[in-house]
């Protein structure tokens, strides 16, 4: 039996690329997000946009803060 889990298939580390592009394409998000609020046309569309960007900004800050929380319960001194 195996008793030893790592956070590779999340992400390799802080350094990992992948890592370092879902930080980016959060910030990326978030300027999309409140542009869509500013220019808030046709409620159907404005609402269906807004979603659908919450969606996947949500979807990549989980797996951040998932990461983050899992390397430090394991790594306390990090």
């Amino acid at each position: 039996m195996k008793t030893e889990w790592a956070l590779d298939p999340i992400y390799k580390g802080l350094e990992d690329p992948a890592y370092e592009a879902d930080m980016q394409a959060v910030e990326k998000l978030i300027a999309e997000f409140a542009k869509a609020v500013k220019g808030a046309g046709k409620a159907e569309e404005c609402a269906e946009n807004l979603l659908l960007l919450e969606e996947e900004l949500v979807l990549k800050i989980s797996r951040l803060g998932l990461y983050l929380s899992l390397r430090q319960s394991v790594e306390a001194e990090n």
